[in-house]
């Protein structure tokens, strides 16, 4: 059985598009059609942490 992909997403987008990592490149990462799980999940943690989707990070939270 071969190891699991357990690298970074920075290392993977470098390997695959080279530069820095943008919201541009992980969606394209995400999209292929040999995206790993991990390629998949490391994307996710990143659209979300870096608010790729274009949302506030406010939008639930109301004045007292």
């Amino acid at each position: 059985m071969a190891k699991a992909y357990r690298g970074v997403l920075k290392a993977r987008i470098n390997k695959l598009y080279g530069g820095d990592v943008t919201c541009a490149k992980v969606k394209k990462l995400k999209a292929r059609k040999e995206a790993t799980g991990r390629d998949k999940q490391l994307a996710n943690w990143f659209i979300n942490m870096q608010d790729c989707n274009g949302r506030s990070k406010k939008r639930n939270r109301q004045k007292a």
